[in-house]
């Protein structure tokens, strides 16, 4: 594990944002890791939640490689920040909206495929009715013939 002051800047303001304003993600049961870049000297926060998914165990990911925030869940992830316009607060703001939505299950990832071929994810709301043959009809790549959806789970 790397020493927090090691952090890159950006990784170093997400770090401090987080403990001034959400505390509670940086406790237990998340694993908090500090990453070396491959082709870049500099070290970037993840943090993983392992989840207990209906298909698979998978981790419900955010990081802050490469100056932006990046919130994952099995196939699916989204960037928050990284333009020419980003606003740090917002986009943090909005990252860990999205993180928490997706760890309480108000987010739910489905999964595209063709036959065995994985073709693309998205993230949908729990409440929206899920109409498997709507969502591969408006499914524009791939043609896909069916969906896997997925949701995080904490315990077992």
């Amino acid at each position: 594990m790397y020493n927090q002051k090691k952090l890159d800047h950006y990784s170093q303001k997400v770090n401090d944002f987080l403990k001034k304003n959400y505390p509670s993600i940086l406790e237990s049961p998340y694993r908090i890791s500090f990453h070396q870049n491959e082709d870049i000297e500099t070290v970037f926060l993840e943090i993983k939640i392992k989840s207990f998914s209906e298909e698979r165990n998978t981790n419900l990911i955010l990081n802050s490689q490469d100056e932006k925030i990046t919130i994952g869940f099995c196939s699916h992830h989204c960037y928050f920040g990284g333009w020419y316009e980003s606003k740090f607060e917002e986009d943090i703001k909005d990252a860990i909206s999205t993180f928490k939505k997706i760890r309480e299950g108000e987010l739910i990832v489905a999964e595209y495929y063709r036959d065995e071929k994985f073709v693309g994810s998205v993230f949908i709301k729990k409440q929206e009715q899920f109409d498997e043959k709507k969502l591969l009809k408006e499914w524009k790549s791939g043609k896909p013939n069916r969906i896997n959806f997925e949701r995080f789970r904490l315990n077992e």
